[in-house]
C-alpha cells in the first residue's frame, strides 16, 4: 500500500503499460441495454493509447464469450490467461465490466423563478483488471463509482421548454469519460 501510494504522489505510474507493450484488450462488458459498453470499451482504448503510442500496442480482443470461443475455454483462469497470451502474444489483458444503474428521476419544482424540472441521473462503477499472462494472475484491479444527469426537462417562465438527451456517446460520454480517467490514474504519468 505505502508503494502504491508513493507511486501516486510522485507522479509516476503505479502499473507501467509500456513494460509489456503488447496490451490485449477485452471489450467492456456491461449490465447495460444498448451502445453503452461499446463506447466504455473505445474511450478505455484511446485511454491506454494516450500512455504512449510508441511503446504500447492494443490488441482487441472482442468480447468475453468471443475470446474464451476462440482459445476454446469456458471461463477466465489462469491456464486462459497463460493461454490468451501466447495466442496473441499479449503480456497483459485489460478485463472490465461497466455496472449502470436504473435511471432515477429528480423533481424541481422552484416556486421563486417560476420553474419546473426533471432529470435523470444514474449511478455507475467501472471495476477493472490487468490480467498478467505469464504467470496468468491479477496484476491489478480497481473500481470507481460516479453519477451523471443523462438527460432533462425543464419548463421555465412564460412556458419555455427544453429537453436535453441524445446518443448513448452524448447522454453517457461523460459519465464513461470521469470514470475512465479516474480508473486509468495508476497508469498515467503526473
Amino acid at each position: 500500500l505505502l508503494l502504491f501510494t508513493a507511486g501516486c504522489i510522485s507522479g509516476v505510474p503505479v502499473i507501467d503499460l509500456t513494460e509489456y507493450g503488447r496490451v490485449g484488450f477485452i471489450d467492456v462488458s456491461s449490465s447495460a441495454e444498448g451502445e453503452i459498453a461499446k463506447v466504455a470499451s473505445q474511450k478505455l482504448v484511446e485511454k491506454i493509447m494516450q500512455i504512449d503510442k510508441e511503446k504500447i500496442t492494443v490488441v482487441e480482443l472482442g468480447s468475453e464469450e468471443e475470446l474464451l470461443r476462440a482459445v476454446g475455454r469456458e471461463r477466465i483462469d489462469p491456464e486462459t490467461i497463460q493461454m490468451i497470451g501466447k495466442k496473441y502474444n499479449v503480456g497483459v489483458i485489460v478485463s472490465s465490466h461497466l455496472n449502470i444503474s436504473e435511471v432515477r428521476p429528480h423533481i424541481d419544482i422552484s416556486l421563486t423563478r417560476e420553474s419546473f424540472g426533471v432529470k435523470a441521473d444514474v449511478d455507475a462503477s467501472l471495476i477493472v483488471k490487468l490480467l498478467e499472462t505469464e504467470g496468468g494472475g491479477t496484476l491489478w484491479t480497481d473500481s470507481v463509482q460516479d453519477t451523471e444527469s443523462v438527460a432533462s426537462v425543464s419548463i421555465g417562465s412564460g412556458g419555455l421548454f427544453h429537453f436535453n438527451a441524445g446518443t448513448p456517446e452524448k447522454a453517457y460520454g461523460e459519465l464513461i469519460r470521469d470514470l475512465i480517467r479516474k480508473i486509468s490514474r495508476d497508469f498515467m504519468n503526473g
